[in-house]
């Protein structure tokens, strides 16, 4: 009997051609026993007689297939019960050398690889063409060397198993174990009924799979070869591609409206000084949690504080444990979360004794984070800032000035575990790469503050760690705890939050990327748009946006001045919504800096050649009356801040601009309406120089080079800048 079950899923074509590559690289390139489940239309009779041709173990004819979750669930029934793994394909897919063998390993090895991370669900190779992680970027492959490129990318990734929050539904390969359960537990594989074309029933599963406790895993030593959309277009060819049923998903897992969420406290108190410090985490925390659980890691009873303890914590505390045996650190920080998961915690936030949350994270900002529109988040990051010999002064240099919080905020997911190494665990279970957003919050961390604590933490983990690791430390030993070269320290600003602000029109599609990005970084989000015609203002609204609506003028000033007016925090920072970026932790420290006014950013537009077209921006500012945009196309906030000298500095932040990346079509209208308004700016303005400048680079696109060349040397002349 078949260890393999392949479903495979074709709605034909004229030529299926597609479906005929799929077909014969699968014979070729598959080495485990397997059973072949084709799933056709009843008006595809090539189609059907090609899957009999090469060796189809099941055809099965569908009179009218109306979605992409139906007809894989068909294909599912159908599955042998002998069958140890389950395949779920498209059938514009290229089969490579031992995908089969590579997928099966990963599937079988990854959590006896790491006990502490959940068993493998679900596993799907790397690709040229998919939404999500699994997409690499290689302009030399092709279908006719693809195969020969997969040995090399096996050969270099050898056991890279990546747990992330989403798998293209478009190639993966389940446990027999994950697929009956799904089946038992849910009824289904693909939920059709909220799904019911395609798009998002992908997401839907890798959901329901973490909530559950399994991995979904990219087993990036193999590569599939995947043409892309084609089995979605033929099925609804006016879907979006699938990305109008994110809106769906939202819907389907709408947080519930109470959420609770449990304060999780490893305490180990050594010296008198720290009790305070403790007391006042505990206060901090009971602004905004549901419960407490604390352990003691072996304090001393005269340093115990009970009776405040009980006093701070009243009726939330849930639980609390003193030991009197050691365990290590992992292994009490799983105990606290295995707690918050056995009383029905919707979310737990790890906090150490000498840490206390800004005073903006309340239990509104809270329940703001508990209630993300995507499921699929499932953690917070934050950041960490180190005080240095006073309760007023953090440290910002070096080491220190880039210390990260790491997740601190997450789910009560049973089936994940917190690491149990002996030092630097981390706070957190392993939650897969895509499920932690970054926040703007920052954590107190009062630990340092005194050189007598810093001395005592040098000594003991000079001392006891053995396996000095840089990446955890931030530096290959831990003198930095006692080294004061260089120091540089910042006072502490209490309210320094940050406004999102941006513009939009008919911007449905890129929503579902920006949101999950930014959302949680940003204070709040602030949107004008413009007259959209799609779902773009009910999903801003959805993401909790303030949206206000304007017309469209020809003027791009306008809206987004109207939008900043609208702004209720200290900074402002300027993202479109094809725009993104992975550095926005830098922003965070930056704008902690008093002298700043505004920082420029580089943005690099990506072009379709594959080139990169570097460009300057102001995109972050601060929130002053005086600091405007002006320009009706091309417009920027630089004139306002010099008007009134205001100090610009550099951000290391970069942004990746995708708008040259549109539909050629719908990139040529736009750029058709910048010239457009960008002649009549020039009529209005003709000795502004930014405008001469902009309009010369479109001449210069349009091949006017002369032109061009004559409206920049007007730009120079009229500022030496350009």
């Amino acid at each position: 009997m078949p260890d393999l079950s392949i479903v495979m899923l074709t709605v034909g074509g004229e030529s299926c051609e597609f479906f005929q590559q799929a077909l014969a690289t699968l014979e070729e390139h598959t080495t485990t026993d397997y059973e072949l489940i084709v799933v056709v239309n009843d008006d595809c009779p090539r189609a059907a007689a090609l899957a009999e041709a090469y060796g189809a173990d099941k055809v099965l004819r569908s009179a009218e297939l109306r979605g992409f979750g139906e007809g894989m669930n068909t294909g599912f029934d159908a599955v042998s019960p002998e069958a140890k793994y389950i395949v779920c394909t498209n059938d514009d897919v290229l089969f490579t050398p031992d995908w089969d063998t590579l997928l099966i390993d990963c599937l079988d090895m990854y959590h006896a690889t790491d006990p502490n991370r959940p068993k493998a669900g679900m596993v799907g190779p790397l690709t040229n063409y998919c939404g999500g992680f699994q997409m690499v970027h290689s302009p030399q492959l092709n279908p006719t060397n693809v195969a020969e490129h997969s040995k090399l990318w096996a050969a270099k990734n050898a056991l890279k198993w990546d747990a992330v929050a989403f798998l293209s539904g478009f190639c993966f390969m389940m446990s027999r174990e994950f697929f009956d359960e799904r089946l038992e537990q849910d009824g289904f594989i693909f939920d059709e009924e909220w799904f019911p074309v395609g798009g998002a029933e992908d997401n839907d599963l890798c959901v329901r799979a973490m909530r559950a406790g399994w991995s979904t895993v990219i087993c990036a030593p193999c590569f599939i070869y995947h043409y892309g959309s084609v089995t979605l277009r033929r099925i609804a060819p006016d879907s979006l591609t699938g990305v109008r049923n994110l809106k769906r998903l939202y819907q389907k897992w709408e947080p519930k409206e109470e959420q609770i969420l449990g304060a999780l406290f490893r305490v180990k108190l050594t010296r008198e000084y720290q009790v305070p410090w403790f007391l006042d985490s505990l206060r901090n925390a009971a602004t905004f949690v549901d419960r407490f659980y604390i352990l003691d890691d072996q304090s001393p009873a005269e340093l115990w504080p009970t009776d405040e303890i009980e006093e701070i914590c009243g009726a939330k505390l849930a639980r609390y444990e003193r030991r009197t045996h050691k365990k290590l650190e992992g292994q009490d920080r799983q105990d606290l979360y295995r707690w918050a998961c056995e009383d029905g915690c919707d979310w737990a936030i790890s906090i150490d004794a000498d840490e206390v949350f800004e005073d903006k994270f309340d239990r509104a900002y809270a329940e703001r984070l508990m209630r993300v529109p995507h499921p699929a988040i499932s953690g917070y990051s934050f950041h960490w800032y180190h005080f240095w010999n006073s309760d007023q002064y953090w440290r910002a240099d070096g080491v220190w000035g880039q210390m990260g919080g790491g997740c601190r905020m997450y789910r009560c997911l049973s089936g994940f575990r917190v690491p149990n190494e002996a030092f630097h665990v981390g706070n957190a279970p392993a939650f897969p790469e895509g499920s932690i957003a970054l926040t703007s919050v920052r954590i107190k961390h009062y630990g340092n503050m005194t050189a007598e604590e810093r001395q005592r933490k040098y000594e003991f983990y000079q001392r006891t760690d053995n396996e000095k690791n840089a990446r955890l430390i931030g530096n290959d030993d831990y003198s930095h705890i006692i080294d004061e070269t260089g120091m540089q320290l910042m006072p502490w600003q209490e309210d320094n939050g940050i406004s999102l602000v941006t513009i939009m029109r008919n911007e449905e599609a890129r929503l579902h990327n920006f949101f999950p990005q930014f959302w949680a970084f940003a204070d709040e989000i602030v949107i004008c748009d413009t007259g959209s015609e799609d779902a773009s203002i009910e999903i801003a609204e959805m993401w909790g946006c303030r949206v206000i609506e304007r017309e469209w003028n020809d003027d791009f000033a306008a809206p987004r001045n109207a939008a900043v007016k609208m702004a209720r925090h200290e900074w402002i920072l300027h993202l479109d919504i094809d725009e993104s970026s992975s550095e926005t932790r830098m922003i965070r420290r930056e704008i902690e800096r008093p002298i700043a006014y505004a920082y420029g950013f580089y943005v690099r537009n990506r072009l379709p050649n594959g080139r990169v077209w570097n460009q300057d921006a102001i995109r972050l500012f601060r929130n002053d009356p005086r600091i405007r945009y002006y320009r009706w196309v091309h417009e920027t906030v630089t004139d306002s801040l010099r008007e009134h000298n205001l100090q610009i500095l550099r951000s290391e932040c970069v942004i990746d601009h995708a708008g040259f990346l549109s539909d050629p079509e719908k990139l040529k209208r736009k750029l058709k309406m910048y010239f457009r308004i960008g002649l009549r700016q020039l009529a209005h303005s003709p000795l502004d120089a930014a405008t001469n400048y902009n309009l010369a680079m479109h001449f210069l696109e349009s091949g006017d080079r002369a032109v061009a060349e004559g409206m920049l040397q007007k730009a120079i002349a009229l500022d030496s800048e350009f």
